[in-house]
């Protein structure tokens, strides 16, 4: 501890935060903790940084069992005052009994007004009212705290949805699991329960949907003393950025194939409740295993510049009536959909034309000229003419994604349909093959480098990567060879792909020992060319 850091110490502070910063807002990594740990031997001027980012994240209940460590632990926070300063991130677990050192931490953490993420969670699906009333009264006080901007309850019944309305400051709003909320008492007046200041995002992650969640009825339900239809909800859902609702079913197979939906989705309601412009301000919608979502309702997002599509998640096709009344999503940019079903037309709905001449019209409930990003998934060989169709119009695109998961699917047309684009602005192609090529399966690859010679010369792309997973008697063979032949040429063809600076290629095989010195396993050594060029870097991965 006494020998002066080799480094300076601005450097060391800026190494703390980026390694700090694997440290998202939901999640703890092991190794960065660690790593943390670690930086705090190096001199004692790092000690307090890096304790700011260590003790930036608590679980409660908090103290060991064994008294031994407990006390030690105590002796420690006691001795440190900052300690508590340095709590940003509380998850408070009702389910576990808290004991006094419990209590007097979260004492000091509420003095020192520092958290600004609080998750009350109960893996049982805790009834609030079985919470002792001294945990109680510490949990309403830290998601009441002005510094608040985060909250997650996860597995709650019953939590009283007054409290959430006093909180000051709050941007976020998540509820996860089987959660419900308590209404509020009916003298209580619409300025005390409307929260007004949640203009980030909700989101719904129920496990399930079978009618004993009613955390939708409770936010969208009127409040106030006047609940006539038409009267103010719990949440100013007209000031909301972000959307996600989301079913997570547990990973079974006949549960993966049952999409759920909702029997009143949100913006649904606050359709009927605004009119034509329904959320001006939203600007970013998730939908995972949502079915049947209406595309007359998403049109009148007329903010929206994001929109994610996860699972089994459908949208309904306009009727006549709604396709002259339907407007243009003209802000949406990013594009994701990702569905687990073959029979999903979610893009030909999002293609049709719309207008007061549905018929004859050119518009449709996406402007495609305008999107930048566009992520899709794949099913079969059925969904990729509407794919083509799909990405002719998109004349804007600087970045694809495309998820191919069954292996027999032929990408026939896709680098004629790209080469098309009169301006082109495509920058970052991604083409994985999540199915796993297995020996009864065609390798799709040598596929892919005839679309790749299509596209050549007529391109700007900068970022190529392919992924692919599969047997080694598939992708470890003189035929594999020969395509890594060609696609190692092409890639370092100048005129063929005149920007590419990265070249990414994963391809995972399921080797056993005995293919260990398979002289036609695959390594860099198969691509001399890429190896060789300065101009652009080459990660491989297999």
């Amino acid at each position: 501890m006494e020998t002066p850091a080799k480094l300076p110490l601005d450097v060391l502070g800026y190494i703390t935060e980026m390694v700090a910063a694997d440290n998202g807002l939901r999640k703890t990594n092991r190794r960065t903790i660690h790593t943390l740990k670690m930086l705090c031997l190096t001199c004692k001027l790092m000690v307090p940084v890096c304790r700011r980012h260590l003790f930036a994240r608590i679980s409660f209940p908090f103290f060991p069992k064994v008294p031994r460590r407990r006390d030690k632990l105590n002796e420690f926070i006691l001795s440190n005052s900052t300690i508590a300063h340095y709590v940003k991130i509380l998850r408070l677990n009702v389910m576990h009994p808290f004991i006094t050192w419990d209590y007097d931490f979260l004492q000091k953490i509420c003095d020192s007004s520092s958290a600004t993420s609080v998750e009350i969670a109960s893996a049982d699906s805790r009834d609030w009212d079985a919470v002792p009333e001294k945990t109680k009264a510490v949990v309403l006080f830290l998601v009441q705290m002005p510094t608040v901007r985060y909250i997650t309850l996860r597995a709650v019944k019953n939590f009283p949805a007054s409290a959430l309305s006093r909180t000051s400051k709050i941007r976020q709003l998540v509820f996860c699991g089987f959660c419900s909320l308590s209404p509020p008492g009916g003298n209580s007046t619409v300025e005390d329960l409307t929260i007004t200041t949640l203009n980030g995002s909700l989101e719904l992650w129920p496990s399930s949907y079978d009618g004993s969640d009613n955390t939708l009825a409770s936010l969208m339900s009127p409040i106030g003393q006047n609940t006539i239809e038409g009267a103010v909800s719990f949440i100013a859902f007209n000031r909301l950025k972000s959307i996600t609702l989301s079913i997570t079913t547990p990973c079974i197979s006949e549960n993966m194939q049952n999409p759920v939906e909702f029997p009143l989705d949100i913006i649904g309601y606050i359709a009927d409740l605004m009119g034509a412009d329904v959320i001006p301000t939203l600007r970013y919608l998730t939908l995972n295993r949502i079915d049947n979502f209406p595309a007359a309702v998403l049109s009148r997002c007329s903010g929206l510049s994001e929109l994610i599509l996860y699972g089994i998640s459908s949208v309904v096709p306009l009727g006549p009536n709604d396709a002259m009344q339907a407007n243009t999503l003209k802000n949406l940019v990013s594009l994701t959909s990702h569905s687990a079903s073959d029979s999903n037309n979610t893009l030909a709905v999002l293609m049709s034309p719309i207008g007061p001449k549905a018929a004859g019209a050119t518009g449709s409930v996406i402007a495609l000229d305008r999107l930048t990003h566009v992520s899709l998934g794949v099913i079969s060989q059925a969904e990729f003419p509407q794919l083509l169709k799909f990405l002719e119009k998109a004349i804007c695109l600087e970045r694809l994604e495309l998820d191919v998961v069954h292996m027999f699917t032929r990408l026939a047309g896709l680098g004629s349909t790209l080469a098309a684009h009169p301006n082109p602005k495509l920058r970052s192609v991604t083409v994985k093959f999540s199915g796993y090529i297995q020996r009864r399966d065609r390798n799709t690859l040598p596929d892919l480098n005839l679309e790749l010679r299509h596209l050549s010369g007529k391109n700007v792309i900068e970022v190529l990567e392919v992924k692919a997973c599969g047997e080694p008697d598939v992708l470890w063979t003189p035929e594999a060879n020969d395509w890594a032949a060609d696609f190692d040429e092409l890639m370092t063809d100048s005129n063929a792909f005149p920007a590419l600076r990265q070249v990414g290629l994963s391809l995972e095989c399921r080797a056993d020992e005995k293919r260990e010195e398979d002289r036609w396993k695959m390594t860099e050594a198969w691509f001399p060319r890429i190896l060789e060029n300065k101009a652009t870097h080459f990660k491989f991965c297999r």
